[in-house]
């Protein structure tokens, strides 16, 4: 990396010079080395570490290591060591903020706000799923259940994560103090200007050593919200609980997971509806022979209602007269599959 400072500028120029994380790694142990600097150069004649081609681009490369790594205490990188490859990865580029203000003042002036813009994906995702899920209760409230189920209605809290938890204190933070968090002082720097930036420094290290204990590489949408249940099956109230097992018999269970997907389903139909007129959706249900046949009377109507036409196979024979369409499948020379229409009701 070539770093140039041109008309008083207080920025120094990046060129010939990336991330580099896996060329870093190697080198570390020599920046961390009592003779770091006669290493380094024996590096950049030998190339036994690096592996890159070219002795410019490896002498480069020594003056940007040597500017990271001075950038934090020793101390740092020494722990640094034994952080997972995401937790590394955020420290090294913790150590390029703080050693170069140019890619600094770009994190906070561009990269924080657009995070905090709002059509941040998280909070944008966030209001959508919050009005799909009240779609889904006013929805229940209006229905007519299926067997002892009397009530269903979900809702959503604020998640667990901790690495999603440590990207909200962020957020939050900097919208508390945007002005003290910009470099230099300006008009609305605040008395308390430095303190803020110390208690900055600190959510950024948490959130670095919440990465390196996080067990996957990325996070996903259903990390940042927690789903709850409330099931009313038999006048026995469940309260919220965070999933559907043991609402009661197994086939209780499967009929309310069979309600809340149908439901969720409707939701999206009459959304796509309202735009291309209604239509029936044809959808395959498993294990519907755990069911009472009562119950599989009453889910057909209840999917049937919304114009969702349900699929279902079974290993034994079900009360077959609930259906319009009912097959048999069967194995028959060579492991053909043979299909005998018992049932077709051709208004459908």
């Amino acid at each position: 990396m070539i770093c140039m400072q041109k008309n008083n500028s207080p920025y120094t120029s990046l060129t010939g010079c990336t991330f580099l994380y896996y060329e870093f790694k190697r080198i570390l142990p020599v920046l961390m080395s009592a003779d770091a600097e006669r290493l380094l150069k024996e590096e950049v004649e030998n190339n036994q570490i690096l592996q890159v081609n070219s002795r410019t681009s490896r002498q480069r490369f020594a003056v940007e290591f040597k500017r990271r790594y001075a950038a934090v205490p020793a101390q740092f990188w020494r722990e640094w060591q034994h952080w997972s490859e995401a937790g590394q990865r955020a420290g090294l580029f913790y150590a390029i903020l703080k050693a170069y203000k140019l890619v600094f003042d770009f994190h906070v002036n561009v990269a924080m706000k657009k995070w905090n813009s709002i059509d941040h994906k998280l909070t944008a995702s966030e209001d959508d799923i919050q009005d799909l899920i009240g779609q889904v209760n006013k929805g229940f409230q209006t229905c007519n259940f299926v067997g002892v189920i009397q009530c269903i209605e979900m809702k959503v809290e604020e998640s667990s994560n901790r690495v999603v938890n440590c990207l909200r204190a962020i957020q939050k933070y900097y919208n508390e103090h945007a002005y003290d968090l910009t470099p230099g002082t300006n008009l609305f720097s605040s008395e308390n200007e430095q303190l803020v930036k110390q208690e900055a420094i600190a959510l950024l290290r948490d959130f670095i050593k919440e990465i390196h204990a996080y067990r996957y590489d990325s996070i996903r949408l259903y990390d940042s919200f927690e789903l709850r249940f409330r099931i009313i099956e038999n006048n026995n109230d469940t309260g919220f609980v965070e999933k559907l097992s043991n609402v009661g018999s197994e086939g209780t269970d499967i009929l309310v997971k069979a309600m809340i997907n149908i439901m969720l389903l409707n939701v999206f139909k009459e959304g796509a509806s309202r735009k291309f007129k209604d239509f029936k959706l044809h959808c395959m249900m498993d294990e519907i022979g755990k069911l009472h046949p009562n119950n599989v009377n009453g889910i057909l109507k209840f999917a049937n209602d919304r114009n969702i036409i349900l699929i279902n196979g079974s290993p034994t024979e079900l009360n077959r007269d609930a259906y319009k369409h009912v097959y048999l499948l069967t194995k028959g020379a060579q492991s053909k599959t043979r299909i005998a229409r018992l049932i077709s009701d051709q208004k459908l």
